[in-house]
């Protein structure tokens, strides 16, 4: 009965002093960069009015949650350009969008151009498709995800 009531209280101590280790421990800033980068084909479709344009290339990337993305995007070649759009199920994952749902982007690169922006984190799917006189057009498109994780 001894050995119970010690194995009791030891595993109580235990568990009480997990919760308060659990409950008082710090939250890190942490972030994780992505390049999501390519080399991307131009074709012979036409899209939104461009012409030349190639097949699009889908891209899944899951992004640590409770966070942001900071994005760059370029595109250097002379008349191409790169379209991108964004899809994710999240609270607010663009900044223009908001709302709870899907939400969706698009942007275009423009002949040569680039930009920056953030997001919110999560999952999302990415479609590029490159249009343009040349060959291939290369995209740069990378980041960082800024996110808080508990230090254990």
């Amino acid at each position: 009965m001894k050995t119970r009531v010690l194995v009791f209280i030891v595993v109580v101590i235990c568990v009480a002093g997990f919760l308060v280790v659990a409950l008082t421990v710090p939250v890190l800033p942490r972030s994780q960069p992505f390049n999501l980068s390519r080399t991307l084909p131009t074709g012979t479709n036409f899209f939104n009015g461009q012409t030349g344009c190639g097949p699009n290339e889908t891209v899944r990337e899951a992004f640590p949650a409770n966070g942001v993305i900071a994005y760059w995007i370029t595109q250097n070649a002379t008349d191409a350009s790169v379209n991108i759009w964004g899809s994710s199920l999240s609270v607010s994952s663009f900044p223009f969008m908001g709302s709870f749902g899907w939400s969706s982007f698009f942007l275009s690169t423009g002949s040569p151009g680039g930009s920056s922006g953030s997001m919110s984190s999560g999952e999302y799917t990415f479609v590029f498709q490159a249009c343009g006189s040349t060959p291939t057009v290369s995209l740069g498109f990378w980041g960082v995800t800024n996110y808080s994780a508990p230090l254990l």
